[in-house]
């Protein structure tokens, strides 16, 4: 007897010769192979690209689902692995100046603040600048100072202006004083009092930068 193969697949159940001569089979259905266990087992070894054995599927429709599943991912553990390097990995930068050719000296109104430098005038350092570099001589002399006492003075007390950063009160935790701070310092700028010693103090700065210029030479100067 020649048996059709036909979509489902079948097992052998029980196989016997009649006295006829003819070979009857009992067939049963047969289950699928690729059970939901396989196939979550499956998706997981995509998802963690774990180099597992797998069963893969081999209806046409389950393999675009897992060619999909697969692109996501890819995707996922792109995603993922590069965030975790960028937040494991933190580089702290760290301004330094490489030399006289530096962008900072060649360059310094490309930054926000202008970058400032000078040096001791009438100097090695100054004379080897105006030789070779005349445009960063031309910026760098209102900034010279007249000895190294005073610049050391400048670099410890320059900075930003007063209050235009934040700043901090230390006190202990859960303390009680720590709502009376909160509310003092909320009155200060709801007062426009925290406005006010700022502009007070900017003035002070500009006018002291304004008396530390020299005139112009003319006439009366003369």
């Amino acid at each position: 007897m020649e048996v059709e193969p036909t979509e489902r697949r079948f097992k052998v159940l029980n196989a016997k010769r009649h006295h006829d001569g003819v070979l009857h089979v009992m067939l049963q259905p047969h289950g699928p192979s690729f059970t939901i266990g396989k196939a979550i087992w499956l998706l997981w070894g995509l998802v963690f690209n774990n180099s597992v054995p797998v069963q893969n599927p081999k209806g046409t429709t389950s393999k675009i689902m897992v060619s999909v599943w697969a692109f996501f991912a890819v995707i996922f553990l792109a995603s993922y692995t590069a965030n975790l390097a960028a937040f494991m990995i933190q580089e702290e930068y760290v301004d330094q100046v490489t030399g006289l050719s530096d962008n900072k000296f060649q360059s310094p109104n490309d930054f926000s603040p202008p970058f400032r430098f000078g040096t001791v005038p009438n100097g090695s350092t100054e004379r080897n600048i105006r030789n070779n570099y005349p445009e960063m001589h031309g910026y760098m002399t209102k900034f010279h100072q007249r000895n190294v006492n005073e610049a050391l003075q400048s670099l410890k007390a320059g900075g930003y202006i007063f209050a235009t950063t934040g700043y901090g009160i230390a006190i202990q935790k859960e303390s009680l004083w720590k709502r009376h701070v909160d509310l003092a310092i909320l009155q200060l700028f709801g007062d426009g009092e925290a406005r006010g010693v700022r502009r007070a103090a900017c003035s002070v700065l500009a006018l002291v930068e304004r008396r530390a210029v020299p005139p112009p030479l003319g006439y009366s100067s003369a």
